[in-house]
């Protein structure tokens, strides 16, 4: 994520539509009633820095404690639906996957698919039977023989992407950490291991009540990982609900071998991982749309224009916002310039005549006269320089940097 990092900033931290990539992982586990919430961070200078953010703007968790990787996942989804399509699969393990926008991206003719995840379904297109989200270059696949054997039929693809967002049986995770005593991701190790094996578990699993053990875990990988221990702390009728399904779920899988479901994110969802500067650009795009602006902002955009302005901002003689364009606080836009599909931060300034289209600026951005800047990310304090023009260009935050002609 360089440079949005270079000034020490943890990326879970990181902007996206002036909001912290945290909040949003936060937020949904808040719409879903969880209360006991552990972030894992990767070492203690960013676990200081996000333990300072966490007390400032998150009084919801009764208990959330930082102990030692940043959540990059910006997403809308209702976890209740998660939790309660797990319970009714009595599935071991469920994985969240969303459809890629365009596999022909990612997959050329004759070259080997980039940074694809391969994942076999049923005919059903329910039960994971295999997973590979290494994210190797690879020109074949491997399907191990026993899979194939229990398999009537096996489709393997690369339409479907990991977001890394899992519900764990506590148990069998546990089981399996204790004898592969190895496994340092859950992501690359523990839940290709649970899918590779359930049809012939090393773990049984006996019935137990609602209080069975639920573990959800998301975004984790080797070195860069987030872990979520979650507890439910509901109350009422969704949580006698919940309850219900886990006293069902434990029930109909005594005696028969894991269940790996495929969960498949709903196509109005927002589902997004901020892992690489492409889908961080893309993931503030997603998240300054009108609609999903207000469910995930909690502030609603101008009704008529689509725009969400924050207070002060001064807009210059015949400027031009457009639909999808967040502006943060105390930013002024110069007289003739536009902006589409971008998101600001606050304290920017842009000059006359200058075009901004499906870029992001964080704070204290500077852009001088007639600058046209597109598909661009801009970090704190970046200068550019009268009459520059930009196109998918990444601007470090130096306070004397600045880019001309």
């Amino acid at each position: 994520m360089h440079p949005l990092t270079a000034s020490g900033i943890p990326g879970s931290l990181l902007p996206v539509a002036n909001e912290a990539v945290l909040s949003y992982s936060l937020k949904a586990l808040e719409r879903c009633t969880v209360q006991d919430t552990k972030i894992v961070c990767f070492g203690p200078t960013v676990s200081s820095k996000v333990s300072a953010w966490l007390k400032q703007r998150h009084q919801f968790f009764r208990n959330l404690s930082v102990e030692t990787v940043p959540e990059d996942q910006v997403t809308d989804l209702n976890l209740q639906t998660l939790l309660a399509t797990h319970f009714h699969y009595s599935a071991t393990v469920t994985a969240c996957f969303t459809q890629r926008s365009s596999p022909s991206a990612v997959t050329k003719p004759g070259k080997a698919p980039k940074s694809v995840d391969f994942i076999g379904l049923d005919a059903s297109q329910n039960r994971l039977l295999y997973l590979d989200s290494s994210g190797e270059d690879k020109r074949e696949v491997r399907v191990p023989l026993h899979v194939l054997k229990a398999a009537q039929h096996l489709d393997v693809g690369t339409h479907l992407a990991d977001q890394h967002l899992y519900v764990v049986d506590r148990r069998a995770a546990t089981q399996i950490l204790q004898t592969k005593t190895q496994m340092t991701s859950i992501q690359k190790e523990l839940i290709p291991y649970m899918v590779r094996h359930q049809q012939s578990p090393p773990v049984s699993l006996a019935p137990q009540g609602s209080s069975g053990g639920l573990d959800a875990a998301s975004n984790a990988s080797t070195g860069n990982a987030t872990s979520i221990s979650a507890p439910l702390a509901a109350s009422g009728a969704r949580r006698s609900t919940v309850e219900s399904l886990a006293d069902c779920g434990a029930q109909s899988r005594h005696g028969r071998s894991w269940y790996c479901h495929a969960f498949r994110t709903p196509p109005d969802s927002l589902c997004i991982r901020a892992d690489t500067l492409e889908s961080y650009g893309d993931a503030n795009r997603e998240v300054a749309t009108p609609d999903r602006a207000a469910r995930l902002l909690g502030r609603a955009p101008d009704e008529r224009t689509g725009v969400l302005l924050g207070e002060g901002v001064v807009l210059g003689h015949k400027a031009m916002v457009g639909t999808g364009t967040i502006i943060g606080a105390q930013s002024r836009i110069g007289d003739r310039s536009s902006v589409k599909r971008s998101v600001l931060g606050s304290n920017c300034k842009l000059g006359a005549n200058v075009k901004v289209d499906k870029c992001v600026l964080l704070d204290g951005v500077v852009v001088g006269d007639g600058v046209q800047l597109h598909s661009c990310i801009l970090c704190p304090g970046a200068t550019v320089a009268e009459h520059s023009i930009l196109r998918d260009c990444q601007i470090s935050s130096l306070t004397d940097h600045r880019i001309g002609v």
